[in-house]
């Protein structure tokens, strides 16, 4: 520690530092200079409210005690490292860089706080996904610039899955959008931006408008590529409401052979650690490929395929062969396994669907809109479904009240119309 360091108090009060304050914390007193503490934090500076102007004219003050503790959190060991480092000590690591980032945000250091994200620049070996999430958490922009680089080159999928951060629906949507994009060039769908050219910076108007008009068609991916996923979540309902409420309603025997599945509580446990909405609906449908097996399994159960005319067994295969590709696009290989005769149709089923190209259709309306009116549609039918297996015998209480809407400025009718019918066909429509 320097000799002009601010310590611990002691009893002999000649061995203390130069000070002209005492910042008490959690009943522990730290002598202190007041210009370091202005010069580095503007909650000292509003604290003492004194104008920065006349803090190099002010004459020692008699000493006070500040009692930080009730307004900030700020640990004795916390403010001895700030202190550390308003002395000129090299204090930032590794190990303590993100403790320092929120002294920054709580003693309003600026200082800090820029010492901190140039030490990430200095080759910290602090994993990208960390730093990535610091930026969504604190003013870092030359961090997000350096961070950016990194993901732009990334070169396998793997290696972009370990720059994710763990809560990513809670991250920006710059963040989800960078690594979307990346994800996308990783995966062919688009290809990575083409490396500058000499007569690129010296641009020509046209390629100013090309270049415009290529960002453009970036985030036309993009907005398709969120669409269906969207689909996929509104086919992942619709199945859900089918499942629950009709087939087993109707066949008890198969929501106790789902239940009683290892494979259900291993793919619950992959459901919680996953992070991004592909990830999640792939695992959601190879949840519900299991219930579905279990169903046709207690379909099957005294007769054998060959003799099948119960309609509840095509329901279950039709559904089947609509879950594979969103297992797939969550990068997941469907598990075949099995010697169950559902076991072997569904492997038919996903021998079929591995070379179905990509439905190219010229409309008024992307693919992913087409899609979710289809689903909507479907959930109308389903609603019918259901109210004809209830048959009058059961009360609906409706759809709960303060249930989450579709937010102003997202919401459109198609989309509204399905949020409905959806709720009505799980909840039922409410008995007047």
């Amino acid at each position: 520690m320097s000799s002009d360091s601010t310590s611990l108090a002691k009893k002999d009060t000649t061995t203390l530092p130069p000070h002209d304050i005492i910042v008490n914390i959690n009943g522990t007193d730290f002598y202190c200079q007041r210009f370091k503490l202005f010069s580095h934090s503007r909650y000292f500076q509003q604290e003492f409210k004194l104008p920065w102007h006349l803090i190099d004219r002010t004459p020692v003050l008699s000493l006070d005690k500040v009692d930080i503790l009730h307004r900030i959190f700020v640990t004795p060991e916390m403010f001895k490292l700030f202190l550390d480092f308003i002395n000129g000590n090299d204090v930032i690591n590794d190990s303590n860089v993100q403790v320092l980032l929120s002294i920054s945000r709580q003693l309003k250091s600026d200082k800090l706080r820029e010492a901190c994200e140039k030490h990430f620049l200095n080759g910290s070996r602090i994993p990208l996904k960390t730093q990535l999430q610091l930026t969504e958490d604190y003013y870092l922009p030359d961090l997000m610039t350096h961070v950016r680089k990194n993901i732009a080159a990334i070169k396998d999928v793997q290696e972009l899955a370990e720059a994710v951060p763990k809560d990513l629906k809670h991250s920006s949507s710059d963040i989800k959008d960078l690594l979307l994009q990346k994800s996308l060039e990783l995966l062919g769908i688009r290809k990575p931006p083409a490396s500058p050219q000499v007569e690129d910076f010296e641009p020509k108007p046209e390629h100013e408008f090309e270049g415009m008009m290529n960002e453009f068609l970036d985030q036309v991916e993009v907005q398709n590529q969120q669409g269906l996923i969207l689909a996929d979540q509104a086919t992942l309902l619709h199945n859900q409401v089918m499942i629950e409420k009709c087939l087993f309603k109707e066949l008890p025997s198969a929501r106790v052979m789902a239940q009683e599945d290892p494979r259900m509580k291993a793919l619950g446990e992959e459901l919680r650690s996953v992070n991004t909405p592909v990830e999640r609906n792939a695992v959601r449908a190879q949840i519900q490929v299991i219930q579905l097996k279990n169903v046709y399994s207690s379909i099957t159960e005294n007769q054998g395929p060959e003799d099948l005319t119960d309609p509840r067994a095509s329901i279950v295969t039709a559904m089947l062969f609509f879950l594979v590709p969103i297992i797939k696009q969550g990068r997941a290989k469907p598990s075949t396994l099995g010697g169950k005769p559902i076991d072997e149709i569904y492997r038919k089923i996903v021998a079929e669907t591995r070379e179905v190209p990509a439905l190219q259709i010229i409309g008024n309306q992307p693919l992913w809109m087409e899609k979710l009116k289809t689903v909507h549609e479907s959930c109308q039918n389903l609603l019918l479904v259901r109210e004809a297996l209830d048959g009058g015998q059961t009360e609906n209480p409706g759809i709960p009240d303060g249930v989450r809407q579709v937010a102003d400025g997202a919401n459109f009718k198609t989309l509204n119309d399905f949020v409905q019918i959806a709720r009505e066909a799980f909840y039922g429509k409410e008995d007047h």
